[in-house]
């Protein structure tokens, strides 16, 4: 009985069946009132038609009206409906069964439509799984497990129950931190290494930028099995070439990918933990090594089009259709348990900072809070910094020891920033982070103490 198993992700919806990928495209449409593209074609005119471009019709699946609808595609929905319908019309033969893995964003409404656009498309859809679960074929005992999906306009980060079974525990979300943010930071970097290597700028006109994202993942390929790499780009005659070292894209990606790291370490209590990360999201150069940096934490990539291959595997194991279809958020492994690594057997979690350093002072830190402001209050701990107008708060933030992580809690109305990013709130501390506040800024270094008092 042949079944299809396809993954909604508007990064890359991909369809798996029993011989493996039979297709795998963006959530991307070009119209232009003439003429309709979708996948790969319409993300080779994003550059140079932006406006006749849509990449969220899956994230805001509705019947509601596109931003200029054409007669062709008033909605939402008709988009994905049509994207939807090249894709099956390509494998529809023979097929049985389908079964979808949805994002874990979506409302009841979004996935109501779907099953009403698979019935008008012939579609035999027998199933709904949460992405997340469907990714999920492992266990991973002793351990937290957090799924991680790279998706177009935000990542997402659902706390997975290990119960007997992969189910759903918890959803969170960073938005605005997605691939389609991850792709324009990589752009601006490799557009960096042009103007450095010969004043050409790839960003400065549509036609040279359209060029440099055509490139742009087999670029990140590359660099992920070479140390170097020579860029090149034809423009106008003339062939650009810039050198680019994996190690600098690296660094450069896991600054853009702090709100990450700083979401997942607020969620993480400092036991045990494995992180499962969606193909998309690990190609990207630094997003592993940043999240391996998180203390007691095994990092996973999965490989490409995971959550259609999970549901392609399990299908068998789905509810009866008897009672309709509904959203399965539940299902057993199919795959052995994974171990614990030598870090984790042997207890090593990590250093929490037990020290902030500033202009070549350290102040020790514990359950007391460390104040951080343009002024002390009477018997405060901590240290005043800035004048008037330097941007700084007379208090504005705290920093201090709650149930065995350090935490800074902001106070102010200027912000304060966690290795760069202004932190929403409060922001868990590793050893080795850098808080900054004011302007111009004034930094403070997180060490931890290595011997006696050799802080």
């Amino acid at each position: 009985m042949p079944v299809l198993g396809i993954e909604i992700n508007d990064a890359a919806i991909t369809g798996v069946g029993e011989a493996g990928v039979v297709f795998s495209e963006p959530g991307y449409a070009f119209v232009d009132g003439t003429r309709s593209l979708f996948g790969v074609e319409a993300l080779a005119t994003a550059r140079l038609n932006p406006r006749q471009v849509n990449n969220r019709y899956w994230r805001e699946l509705s019947e509601s009206a596109l931003p200029g609808s054409s007669s062709q595609y008033e909605t939402f929905a008709d988009l994905a409906q049509s994207q939807l319908e090249r894709l099956w019309s390509a494998c529809a033969d023979d097929l049985t069964e389908v079964l979808f893995a949805v994002p874990g964003y979506w409302a009841s409404e979004q996935l109501g439509l779907l099953l009403g656009i698979t019935e008008e498309l012939g579609i035999p859809a027998r199933g709904l799984v949460n992405c997340a679960v469907a990714a999920t074929r492992r266990h991973y005992p002793e351990r937290e497990l957090f799924h991680i999906e790279g998706s177009l306009h935000e990542i997402g980060l659902t706390r997975m129950s290990q119960d007997g079974a992969a189910g759903l525990a918890e959803r969170h979300a960073v938005k605005g931190l997605g691939i389609e943010s991850l792709e324009r930071a990589c752009a601006e970097f490799f557009s960096r290494r042009f103007i450095d290597c010969s004043r050409f700028d790839p960003l400065h006109e549509a036609k040279t930028e359209q060029l440099i994202y055509d490139k742009l993942h087999d670029w990140l390929a590359q660099l992920k099995r070479h140390d170097e790499l020579e860029l090149s780009v034809a423009s106008d005659g003339y062939d650009f070439r810039a050198k680019v070292e994996a190690r600098e894209l690296g660094d450069y990606q896991r600054k853009a990918v702090e709100p990450l790291v700083q979401k997942l370490r607020s969620l993480l209590a400092g036991q045990p933990c494995a992180l499962q990360v969606n193909a998309r999201l690990g190609a990207f150069a630094g997003v592993i090594e940043a999240l391996f940096e998180l203390p007691n934490c095994d990092v996973f990539v999965l490989e490409a089009g995971a959550a259609a291959r999970g549901v392609l595997q399990r299908h068998q194991r789905l509810p009866s259709g008897d009672a309709g279809i509904r959203l399965t958020t539940a299902l057993p492994w199919d795959q052995p348990p994974v171990g614990l690594s030598p870090a984790e057997r042997s207890g090593d979690t990590g250093k929490t900072p037990t020290h902030i350093l500033h202009q070549g002072k350290a102040y020790r830190l514990g359950p007391e809070p460390f104040s951080i402001g343009s002024e002390l209050a009477g018997g405060a701990y901590g240290i005043a910094l800035g004048g008037p107008n330097s941007g700084i708060s007379r208090r504005h933030c705290t920093v201090q020891v709650e149930q065995s992580r350090l935490l800074v809690h902001d106070h102010s109305r200027y912000g304060t920033f966690l290795n760069g990013h202004r932190i929403e709130g409060s922001a868990v501390l590793q050893q080795g982070d850098v808080l900054s506040v004011g302007q111009p800024e004034e930094t403070l270094q997180l060490i931890a103490e290595v011997v006696g008092n050799g802080a």
